[in-house]
């Protein structure tokens, strides 16, 4: 089940006791920061009688919107194609502590989503858009990443021009 927006944003925070200083005096309180955790993501692909469960990374993240951001992530990396290449989404971690609760994910993908991982690539997952540390840009590589619009549909340039504070006001976080 998908977080609500509130639920979220609680998720993401976390508050530590700090010492406020005023004048020449210290004052005890409590400030709220944005979280950052681990998530491990597995998947499991083949066929359904024969299925093979794969660690396919391990990334740092603000939680609350996890399966979102796999989702995206799964098919930036052009592991899916739609949504229904994804079964199912649920958290695998270590339900006795609490904190590690929601720290590792399965994906299941449908039985014919093809998946190579023969060369072995481990994905080190950031919060950067993907080129940095790389040697070369491979446009070849991104091909397919983006539906393309099939009609002539124009967007105005001011609501280009509203979008990214459109964008930030649903990131409740950032």
């Amino acid at each position: 089940m998908i977080s609500t927006r509130q639920n979220k944003l609680h998720k993401g925070l976390q508050s530590f006791p700090v010492k406020r200083v005023s004048g020449n005096h210290f004052n005890s309180d409590l400030d709220t920061v944005i979280k950052e955790a681990p998530l491990e993501i597995s998947i499991a692909c083949g066929p359904m009688d024969n299925r093979r469960k794969e660690l396919l990374s391990v990334t740092m993240r603000t939680p609350g919107d996890d399966f979102n951001m796999v989702t995206g992530f799964l098919f930036a990396e052009h592991f899916i194609h739609k949504a229904a290449d994804i079964l199912s989404i649920r958290f695998t971690g270590n339900f006795e502590e609490e904190t590690l609760q929601e720290n590792a994910l399965l994906v299941e993908l449908a039985p014919e989503v093809k998946i190579d991982l023969s060369t072995g690539k481990k994905f080190i997952t950031s919060s950067a858009c993907g080129f940095c540390g790389s040697s070369a840009f491979d446009v070849s590589a991104h091909e397919g990443t983006y539906i393309p619009i099939v009609n002539n549909e124009m967007i105005s340039v001011e609501t280009l021009y509203q979008l990214p504070a459109t964008i930030q006001s649903f990131q409740g976080l950032f």
